[in-house]
């Protein structure tokens, strides 16, 4: 798949619209449908002894569920816009050269952009990346200046030592060696997204919206200043004032306000911040339990979260569905089951505070349904119910090193009584 669309971006540089054609037929081409297909396709050279020279055993990929999640990881390249980037073939990476020339010219850690010399300093980057090192040698001439054996001889050794750095780059085992560096970089870099969540991530400018397009400069905050009356703005202020009360809240141990304990917990797409919730359940006492299952909008369900809660995605007729052990699952949407959930909040908090409670919840839990209540749109009304979260991973280590290393269970009471000021998070309205 992935030289297929190699393919097509280079035998269609400059050309908006055959790009996109092409490119609207590399999943078809991948499981058999070869009629919208171009000149980077040998099917119709010989059809009957053509065979993929990439997938297993040459064959046609099969199954509905694996086309469609092809499409979905496709979708963000097959539009207009996406085409008008890819058409040009651009690449950075002589950029990035010509800048860390020009970083050994003007480092950044002195003030040169101010200085006169700063212009000749970029001149001589440049002029190093176009003519090599001997472009010395040619502005010394070009100014009548005498020339010199030793500069002349310096300029040779370093000619010669950057031919053998382009051909040493340009060995096998040198590439192989690249490939197997890269590879422990993504995996740490994985390792670092599971703990943190995505930090930068290549090709954002594909699936970016226009909101997030939008440059926010002094002006964007004057006229934003200037759209809200002083009341308002005395109110947002007013947000930065109750940290104060929080914290005076934390003192006490537990809320000030009657409180009632909401067991939760969370199925998700996979073990990184940025996955999704499939599944809500929260449980209180003396009310029914709440259960949902939700389907995923961006991330499709990791293998190893599979093996972990054994739920799975599968397609019928275009339309996700959720499956565990081969039965499926009445699932609903994220706007929908997290919808739900705040009504359940609401009511279980109608008379008194709600305190979530979940196994590991500050690292893992309460940051994924912050997030995924932020972009459902629900947050402001979740954080109006003003509950308290707490982390029963916490409270347990320290029960434990208070009586000793042999309790074995951490009832409801006592989890509530002896919840200290630092395990107890309050959400700010």
């Amino acid at each position: 798949m992935q030289r297929c669309f190699t393919y097509c971006i280079r035998q269609n540089k400059g050309k908006e619209s055959s790009l996109l054609e092409e490119l609207k037929s590399i999943v078809p081409h991948a499981f058999g449908e070869h009629t919208l297909c171009k000149e980077w396709c040998t099917y119709k050279q010989d059809p009957e002894n053509y065979s993929h020279g990439d997938l297993p055993g040459g064959r046609d990929l099969q199954g509905d569920d694996l086309r469609a999640s092809i499409e979905d990881a496709m979708k963000p390249f097959l539009t207009e816009e996406a085409a008008k980037k890819l058409a040009p073939c651009g690449s950075s990476q002589r950029n990035e050269c010509v800048n860390s020339l020009i970083g050994t010219k003007a480092p950044k850690i002195r003030h040169y952009g101010g200085s006169e010399s700063s212009d000749f300093r970029t001149a001589a980057a440049i002029s190093q990346f176009n003519e090599g090192y001997g472009y010395v040698n040619q502005a010394a001439q070009l100014m009548g200046v005498a020339g010199n054996a030793v500069t002349e001889k310096h300029t040779k050794v370093m000619d010669k030592k950057k031919d053998r750095n382009s051909l040493r780059q340009s060995t096998k085992a040198f590439k192989r060696a690249r490939r197997s560096a890269k590879k422990k970089k993504t995996q740490k870099t994985r390792s670092l997204e599971h703990n943190e969540g995505v930090t930068y991530e290549s090709g954002v400018g594909l699936t970016q919206s226009e909101a997030d397009r939008l440059t926010i400069t002094n002006g964007t905050l004057n006229d934003l200043r200037s759209s809200i009356t002083d009341k308002e703005f005395d109110d947002y202020v007013s947000i930065a004032s109750l940290q104060e009360s929080t914290e005076n809240e934390k003192e006490t141990g537990t809320p000030n306000d009657p409180f009632v304990l909401a067991i939760c917990d969370t199925e998700t797409t996979g073990l990184g911040m940025e996955c999704e919730i499939i599944q809500l359940s929260c449980l209180v006492q003396g009310k029914a339990p709440f259960n949902q299952y939700l389907l995923p909008d961006k991330k499709m369900i990791s293998e190893s979260a599979t093996k972990i809660h054994g739920v799975s995605v599968t397609y019928q007729n275009g339309a996700k569905q959720l499956h565990k052990n081969g039965n499926q699952l009445p699932a609903v949407s994220q706007a929908q089951g997290l919808g739900d959930f705040l009504s359940f909040i609401k009511e279980v908090g109608s008379e008194t505070r709600v305190v979530l409670v979940a196994h590991n919840g500050n690292r893992f839990d309460f940051p994924i349904l912050l997030r995924s209540m932020k972009e459902q749109g629900l947050l402001k009304q979740f954080l109006e119910c003003r509950p308290m979260l707490l982390d029963s991973l916490e409270v347990i280590t320290e029960e434990k090193k208070a009586r000793g290393s042999h309790l074995k269970e951490c009832k409801g009471k006592s989890l509530a009584r002896n919840c200290s000021a630092s395990n107890l998070t309050p959400t700010i309205p």
